[in-house]
């Protein structure tokens, strides 16, 4: 292991930067120059907090020690958003009981607030642009969270558009002020508040101006608008504004992420609202996708935030654990890691600091070991993963996948079901052919799966062929019942199969992973303008169905009168639409098979990478014995 690792450069030789945010725990000038000197690149001021004079202060020290250590040291400004609490609550109190009904409404008048009545509890929000845009949004069933869950509703009737009666879940005594949110739930509601934009105003005025303007509760590509929008009304230039970069935080956002993309210059993954949104254990997969989206359009800062070294508000050192998440959002891609808590308030700011910028030198030094291309610019940064012995590229390729296809014991795939997928133009079908030839697997596409209930007349057949005459997509329940079908014949529970290009939706991948046991889940990833290349350069021959590239594997003279451009590639904009329903569903699919995920670069050759694919197979076959 050791003679894999790369020399770790000298402390200042950094490629991540570490991010500090501002608090009661930092502020002070001593401080501030103290998280200089430990290695701070970026300053966080929250504007939630913001009172008058002390960000004016905190920028000048922050200034002074930059100037004083002669290292550029940079400022993100946070903006607040859209806030949802409950009002003020009477002063004899309010207890809930679990069963109890309660009616949520938006307040009609100042004293209409959290209070017991003769007809039961009444809670309260303020009557504000986001909080009527939360209520209106309620259905029954929605679950509403108090404090971070410590208290928890479930609507079970609407009694008017800004009022609901909800059942208790979790009781206990309110808080006046407190957050309440619902996990999960669309608010229809600007991202940009009146106090966002008075501070926008104040954070524009300052000089120099801060670096970064981090937006929160961004849901699509409008809301950044929004605020390049207030920008040229306070006609700032494009040249002198700070970078924009939202803050990654709800599921709508990772659905709508191409747009907001588009519009960003970085971002930040906001892990704490995202583990609150997702659930925690679709975090990982999301901060991966986020990164790497980001990254593969350029976008600088890609940011990753909270709890990286929350242990280290109250220890002097941090876990284990932690350090691993340090180390990891860096191979993800990262370019900075922000700690919050941990400098905000915590016992040991600049121990965190330290800590945080000696994990991330480390990691940097053996990023390029780690998923190489992944969270990296096309064409930048990629390092080959070692291939077994004897791959020297003369002939050496052959020689792997005889080795590992050597290694593969007869009918270790029977009955599994493997699944590939990756983005129009990733090289999944050649794969899935070569893998067939190689071991007997069945390779099933859905399009060959669904044709061949057609042409046998089956029931399902029949159904599927009233959607087509209609001019309708297959609903995912048809095509989960047709492919769930497939999947139990004789032939696949016999040589296992490779399930070409599908679960295709959330609900198709849902239905899947609930009915049908998937042995693995291998994602080539491939960037955008990489997939768009290869479509683009793609001929079919209708006769044979082989495929060529015109650059990568021109195909022999006797067939070039008859080859076509498939409808799928005919144009740039119809690869770029399928590349965007490709990623708007991805993020709905992979969470299903988390824990059977096997991430693959397949911007290498086409050998290459099935030599990689051979490998994962061989590996987790002999881990799974």
């Amino acid at each position: 292991m050791a003679a894999m690792l790369a020399p770790v450069p000298p402390p200042g030789a950094r490629r991540t930067k570490i991010s500090a945010t501002i608090g009661f725990a930092s502020q002070a000038p001593e401080v501030i120059s103290k998280l200089v000197a430990a290695g701070t690149d970026i300053f966080r001021l929250n504007c939630a907090y913001r009172q008058p004079g002390v960000f004016e202060q905190c920028l000048r020290d922050i200034r002074a020690a930059a100037s004083a250590s002669g290292r550029k040291v940079e400022v993100t400004a946070d903006l607040q958003g859209p806030k949802f609490c409950i009002s003020e609550v009477f002063w004899t109190g309010v207890q809930l009981e679990e069963g109890q009904s309660v009616t949520l409404a938006v307040a009609t008048a100042a004293a209409d607030i959290c209070r017991p009545s003769a007809t039961g509890i009444r809670i309260t929000v303020k009557e504000t642009v986001e909080h009527t845009a939360l209520l209106a949004a309620l259905e029954v069933g929605t679950v509403v969270f108090i404090e971070e869950g410590k208290r928890q509703l479930k609507v079970t009737k609407r009694t008017s558009p800004s009022e609901v009666v909800a059942m208790v879940l979790v009781g206990g005594r309110l808080s006046p002020s407190t957050a309440l949110e619902a996990p999960g739930l669309e608010i229809d509601c600007p991202a940009l508040t009146e106090k966002d934009k008075e501070d926008v105003r104040f954070l524009i005025g300052l000089e120099p101006p801060v670096d970064y303007i981090a937006m929160s509760f961004v849901q699509k590509g409008s809301d950044i608008q929004d605020l390049l929008d207030f920008l040229d009304s306070l006609g700032v230039p494009a040249s002198k504004r700070p970078k924009i970069c939202p803050r990654i935080e709800r599921p709508r956002a990772i659905k709508n992420l191409d747009s907001i993309l588009e519009k960003s210059d970085g971002l930040i993954v906001a892990r704490g609202e995202l583990g609150f949104e997702l659930g925690l254990e679709g975090v990982p997969f999301a901060q991966k996708l986020v990164i790497h989206k980001a990254k593969s359009r350029g976008l600088f800062p890609v940011m990753v935030s909270t709890q990286l070294m929350e242990s280290m508000i109250k220890n002097a050192v941090p876990t284990r654990a932690e350090v691993s998440d340090v180390a990891n959002a860096v191979f993800d891609g990262s370019d900075v890691i922000m700690l919050s808590g941990e400098t905000a308030k915590g016992n040991y700011p600049v121990e965190s600091v330290l800590a945080a910028a000696a994990c991330a030198r480390t990691a940097d030094a053996q990023r390029k070991f780690i998923a190489p291309g992944f969270g990296v610019l096309p064409g930048f940064d990629k390092v080959d993963i070692a291939l077994p012995p004897g791959s020297d590229g003369s002939g050496g390729e052959a020689a792997a996948e005889e080795e590992t296809e050597a290694a593969l014991p007869m009918g270790a795939c029977k009955g599994k079901v493997i699944v590939m997928m990756g983005p129009p133009a990733s090289g999944k079908g050649t794969q899935c052919k070569r893998l067939e030839a190689a071991y007997g697997l069945v390779h099933l596409s859905v399009g060959d799966i669904v044709r061949d209930e057609i042409k046998q007349g089956t029931e399902l057949g029949a159904k599927v062929n009233v959607y087509m005459s209609r001019g309708d997509m297959v609903s995912d329940e048809l095509t989960l019942s047709i492919v769930r079908d497939r999947l139990r014949q004789e032939d696949v529970m016999e040589r296992g199969c490779l399930l070409d290009g599908f679960p295709r939706t959330g609900a198709q991948a849902e239905g899947l992973a609930r009915s049908i046991q998937v042995d693995r889940f291998i994602l080539l990833q491939v960037p955008d303008d990489v997939v768009i290349s290869r479509a683009l350069g793609r001929l079919n021959d209708p006769v044979t169905g082989q495929i060529y590239h015109l650059q990568h594997a021109p195909p022999p003279q006797e067939v070039v009168s008859r080859l076509e451009r498939r409808k799928n590639d005919i144009s740039e904009e119809i690869v770029r639409n399928r590349l965007k329903v490709f990623h708007a569903e991805l993020a709905s699919i992979v969470p299903h098979f988390q824990d059977r995920l096997i991430l693959l670069d397949g911007t290498k050759s086409m050998n290459e990478v099935t030599a990689l694919v051979r490998q994962s197979l061989v590996q987790e076959i002999h881990i799974a014995t």
